[in-house]
């Protein structure tokens, strides 16, 4: 007999994730966040089939929220998921390169008689790279600023020079392993 039974997708909506800034003065950016699917787990809803799938959150404040969106499931699996942030090399900023990996695994239940129901569920298990325990509640990416120092206008610039010199040895009898390979010359 075959048997043809329809497997209901299951939404996940990946764990709330934070952005919290340290510093004083702190300017207002724009900050970069990636969801990378790997072994071909299946994109946020809205990624639009990009992988990996950008998110961003604009403004100063001390925390802000991060949304990577809803993941839609239509068969058993274990997917993996890397969550981080992007460093963008802004001046006086301190990235936070945590790397979460986070591991979905789909599974179809099974009635009382240990038949497949047609109805899937889901567990997740998130980590941070380098520390295999698992991590609970909400994922944090921290960045500290600080502000540079400005420029001291009444201080002067050091200014470049180039110097140039030769030295002539007179070894006389020495032997070639006596002789220096080179000389300090202090200024």
């Amino acid at each position: 007999d075959i048997v043809n039974r329809y497997l209901a997708p299951v939404d996940v909506d990946p764990p709330v994730t934070f952005k919290i800034i340290q510093g004083t003065d702190v300017p207002n950016e724009r900050f970069y966040f990636s969801v990378r699917a790997l072994d071909g787990a299946p994109l946020p809803n809205d990624a639009g089939g990009v992988n990996p799938y950008r998110v961003h959150v604009d403004g100063v404040g001390s925390k802000a929220r991060i949304e990577f969106g809803v993941i839609t499931f239509t068969k058993p699996g274990t997917y993996v998921y890397e969550l981080s942030e992007e460093n963008l090399g802004l001046t006086g900023w301190v990235f936070d390169p945590t790397i979460y990996v986070r591991t979905v695994t789909v599974t179809e239940t099974l009635d009382e008689a240990g038949e497949p129901t047609g109805v899937l569920t889901w567990t997740q298990q998130v980590t941070k790279t380098g520390d295999a325990r698992p991590t609970e509640g909400e994922l944090e990416f921290t960045n500290t600023y600080k502000k540079p120092e400005p420029e001291n206008p009444d201080q002067p610039k050091p200014e470049k020079r180039t110097i140039r010199g030769e030295k002539t040895w007179k070894h006389g009898t020495n032997a070639a392993s006596n002789r220096p390979t080179s000389i300090v010359v202090k200024l």
